[in-house]
């Protein structure tokens, strides 16, 4: 039986006659062939799978991680850097780069479709993950997507979706040598600092105003606090509350001084201490601060106000045992807090300063000096300052009108507490506690400035603007000073929500600010300006809230020098309620001395006056046998004798007094009194003269 090869190909190999070698041979190769066409065709449909799965996950991250489809094409479109080079292609209805059909009339839907459906370049061997640099985000662009991302710009808009940087950016970056950004470029510029934070310098899209910039509430001063003259609004700030406070307590330390004197002195109203407060306030309205009290009560050299108010004595008795709180619990107090001696009525000013005012669109937070160079746990060493050595206060001041909104007194270190850590982030979160949500923007300089804390008053709804210093991990090394820059230029940085911009004012220098208020890059090109960024205008004309209140405060300030830190922050507060007492007023009666240039001292004299003349009026029905020139001093300021009073000081100059020119020796009294200074003086001190030559 023969053995055809149809039959060996078919498996039927029993045959029992022998097979012929050209037949095998025949065969061998027929097999050969079909198994290198079957490897093959197994090799393609592998990696046809291979291309396939690798193409899913191209486009996942490629839709995922770099584009932004939202509602309408435009929208989609914008996100691209080449904005009218894919405007063109989609008038063209084909994009050869990307193999995407584009059109006008697509849905956000179809074009999402289109995209899934594109037909991506295969790999090429000189492009690998290696050329690719992940900054911040989870989602790496595979081997080979380089040629289709190129021309792609995306904004950060938001904190997940970052911008990838190419290895070659970021080792430029790294770099401390400078290159100036490329102008015209299709490509986006992206720097890193040196804590991996990547920084676009091209500004954000435009879009509406954010809602972080919107002012909600009417500026200026509250409706329910009403100042119809200087010393309502003064009563403001210092309320009967703190005048009741400050008056026990000095009465209690009065009886605790009388036990070692033997003297008791009489106790102390509130309307002597207020009468004492306007002295204080005259002082400094005088400029007199550093006069010694007994010359300033002097008869012939100074103002009559002093002795016609109270006696050089009584002031210095006042002075003496001034106290804001009672010293039986304060050793308890102090076990938590190093400012118990003053915590109290320092809580209630800040209270009255912050529901007496609304602030304007800008608050600045900055720190001031108060001299101080006695005993106490507190005190700094500044020596920037011209004071050098003081206590340290922190305000937050309206920038417009330079009113102390909030303050915080920095004692360091707490009993009982550990180090405080991010001082500054701290503070400036506490004194914008109150503002929270109300849109408003924070200036301040590089002490507190960082990015974390703009960040974070994002979130409040608060922006900042401030200069950085140049140390921060956050800043780029493009942005560093350096001798290539030309002067009066500007390099921004893009992120989310913040830009920054360094400016060269002069040659290797550059001053470095940080603004969430401003997103682009505008400047002045007006040489008078030298062509300094909007951000550094904005910051000059807002930085000043806190130095001017300084600067207005120290110019009629009633500070004497003490050795008791509480009196030295009493007279801190006294000027600071003054100031704010001129801006309230002057706010609520806008044609308050119109054209007058010296406004706010003409305030303080009506101040002074209004705080004195109550106690002016108590002195001399209190006491009928005033001495004639104080008499004399309260008929200036309009405080005159009753007939009552001067029926009690006729009556009481029947009684026997001795000479007052006469020695003591003499002993020779007499019930004489002189018509001028109301002085007993006997007959050879004296002189008769008729009314004719009187007059």
């Amino acid at each position: 039986m023969g053995c055809s090869m149809d039959g060996i190909l078919d498996g039927d190999v029993s045959c029992e006659e022998d097979v012929n070698p050209a037949m095998l041979e025949e065969l061998l190769f027929k097999l050969t062939d079909e198994k290198k066409v079957l490897e093959k065709e197994g090799a393609e449909v592998a990696r046809m799978e291979e291309e396939l799965d690798v193409k899913i996950v191209l486009k996942e991250q490629f839709l995922t991680g770099f584009l932004r489809f939202d509602k309408d094409v435009q929208e989609v479109v914008d996100t691209i850097g080449q904005k009218q080079k894919i405007l063109n292609e989609m008038e063209s209805g084909t994009s050869s780069e990307h193999h995407i059909t584009l059109s006008k009339s697509l849905s956000a839907e179809e074009l999402l479709r289109q995209v899934m459906e594109t037909e991506f370049v295969p790999f090429t061997n000189d492009e690998s993950e290696s050329s690719f640099l992940e900054c911040g985000s989870d989602i790496q662009p595979a081997a080979g997507t380089m040629h289709l991302l190129q021309d792609v710009q995306v904004p950060s808009t938001s904190a997940e979706v970052q911008t990838p940087c190419t290895s070659e950016e970021s080792q430029d970056s790294e770099s401390s040598e400078y290159t100036e950004p490329e102008t015209g470029s299709n490509h986006d510029s992206i720097w890193k600092s040196r804590n991996g934070m990547c920084w676009r310098a091209s500004p954000p899209l435009q879009r509406k105003t954010l809602s972080h910039n919107i002012m909600r509430r009417h500026p200026g001063p509250v409706p329910t606090k009403h100042a119809m003259s200087p010393k309502d609004a003064w009563s403001i700030f210092i309320g009967s509350n703190m005048l009741q406070e400050i008056a026990m307590c000095t009465n209690q330390a009065m009886r605790r001084g009388s036990v070692k004197t033997k003297l008791v002195p009489s106790e102390v109203s509130e309307n002597e201490l207020q009468a004492y407060f306007g002295l204080n306030l005259l002082a400094g309205y005088e400029r007199s601060w550093d006069v010694p009290i007994r010359e300033l009560f002097s008869e012939h050299l100074c103002n009559p106000i002093y002795h016609a108010t109270m006696s050089v004595s009584r002031f210095e008795d006042i002075r003496r045992y001034l106290c804001f709180d009672n010293k039986h619990t304060r050793a308890i107090r102090l076990q938590s807090d190093r400012m118990a001696a003053f915590r109290y009525i320092w809580d209630l000013f800040l209270k009255n300063c912050k529901e007496s005012f609304v602030p304007f669109d800008c608050i600045t937070i900055d720190e001031q000096l108060v001299p101080f160079r006695g005993r106490c746990s507190f005190v700094q060493y500044m020596p920037s300052k011209p004071a050098k050595y003081g206590l340290k206060f922190f305000w937050a001041c309206d920038s417009k009108t330079a009113y102390a909104l909030d303050g915080i007194a920095y004692t360091g270190r707490q009993p009982g507490k550990p180090v405080q850590k991010n001082l500054a982030h701290n503070i400036v979160t506490t004194l914008c506690a109150d503002f929270r949500g109300t849109g408003r923007n924070v200036t301040m300089d590089k002490f507190f400035t960082s990015v974390p804390l703009a960040e974070e008053l994002l979130t409040k709804g608060l922006t900042l603007v401030g200069t950085l210093r140049k140390n921060k991990p956050h800043i780029p090394p493009v942005m560093a000073a350096n001798k290539q820059r030309q002067r009066y230029s500007s390099v921004f940085g893009f992120r989310d929500n913040i830009t920054m911009v360094s400016y060269v004012p002069k040659q290797r220098k550059a001053a470095i600010l940080l603004s969430t208020l401003h997103h682009d890059n505008a400047i002045d090109e007006d040489e008078r300006t030298k062509k300094k960024p909007e951000i550094i205008q904005y910051y000059n004309r807002t930085k000043a809230g806190v130095d001017m209140m300084d600067q207005m405060v120290r110019t009629y300030s009633c500070k004497r020098k003490s050795r008791r830190w509480p009196v030295v922050l009493w007279h801190n507060v006294m000027d600071v309620a003054c100031l704010n007492a001129y801006i309230l007023f002057t706010l609520k009666h806008p044609h308050y001395l119109p054209n007058v240039t010296h406004k706010r001292r003409l305030f303080m004299k009506e101040l002074v006056l209004e705080l004195v003349k109550p106690h002016m009026v108590d002195r001399i029905h209190g006491n009928p046998q005033l001495p004639g020139r104080v008499l004399k001093s309260l008929e200036i300021f309009g405080v005159q004798q009753t007939p009552e009073t001067s029926g009690e000081q006729q009556r009481s100059s029947l009684k026997r007094k001795r000479c007052i020119h006469c020695p003591s020796k003499k002993d020779k009294k007499t019930t004489m009194l002189c018509s001028r200074c109301t002085q007993h003086v006997c007959k050879d001190h004296s002189k008769i003269v008729c009314n004719t030559c009187k007059s």
